[in-house]
């Protein structure tokens, strides 16, 4: 590096530095404790709950949602209003069968957990706020352990129309030739051939699909083979456009990298 593009690059450095440092946000431990595992409210004692874990049976995520309740008494002198329900989790929906409890007088929390898409094992957790407390009044914890279900299209987030992929992205070498693979699932409503624009293909690719056909929710493998003596172009990068996709080419393509 010269001295010009060194003194250039200095320069640079100095003067992004503090804008990105203002950009910089630093949370604190107590900050993000506080979202989590947030204090409970003064009037926290007024709510007795019969429970407030549920670990939940093992599911799949075909399953159904689940409800669960939680039933709570009002121990206080006098009523409380249930303001708002907070979850930390869209995948669960909280709700509680009346607004205000009188004293001493019983209510119940609904909670629906819906495991389609959550694979894993998780706590969730539900936070009751009551009157117009800042903080809630009760915790509630859910745990939940999914287990993933036929449908395995979500582990393939590339859309394509009728298929979907795990990437639409491969690399090869520029100094010897390479065999690539991209795993795909067949969302179409019918067994598919999967065919590539030969007209756009360049001499150094070559495409085949194994199996060449795939029936419907099954997967397969697109193969391109990169042959490096047979670039002319010698090109950064190249384009493999899929055939009847019901997409536009740019929607429809499979990005070849050279390094």
């Amino acid at each position: 590096m010269n001295r010009i593009r060194l003194i250039s690059l200095l320069c640079f450095l100095l003067v992004c530095a503090p804008a990105a440092q203002a950009q910089v946000r630093i949370i604190s431990r107590e900050k993000l404790d506080s979202v989590s595992n947030p204090k409970l409210a003064p009037n926290s004692n007024a709510l007795e709950f019969d429970r407030l874990h549920i670990a939940a049976e093992p599911m799949t995520e075909d399953d159904a949602p689940e409800s669960f309740t939680y039933t709570f008494r009002n121990l206080s002198q006098s009523s409380l209003t249930v303001s708002r329900i907070v979850s930390t989790c869209s995948c669960v929906q909280a709700t509680c069968d009346r607004k205000v409890v009188a004293p001493g007088e019983y209510a119940t929390v609904k909670v629906v957990y819906d495991p389609k898409g959550h694979p894993g094992s998780f706590e969730r957790k539900i936070f009751i706020y009551t009157d117009e407390n800042i903080q809630p009044s009760a915790t509630l914890r859910l745990s939940v352990k999914v287990s993933s279900g036929a449908d395995k299209s979500g582990q393939f987030p590339v859309d394509m129309g009728k298929i979907r992929l795990r990437s639409n992205e491969v690399k090869v070498s520029a100094r010897a030739r390479s065999v690539q693979t991209l795993v795909y699932m067949n969302v179409s409503d019918a067994p598919l051939t999967l065919r590539c624009e030969d007209m756009l293909l360049p001499s150094c690719l070559q495409f085949r699909s194994e199996p060449e056909t795939v029936g419907k929710g099954e997967e397969g493998q697109i193969v391109i083979t990169y042959d490096p003596a047979a670039d002319g172009k010698k090109r950064k990068e190249y384009l493999l456009v899929l055939k009847d996709m019901g997409l536009p080419p740019s929607q429809s393509s499979i990005k070849i990298k050279v390094e």
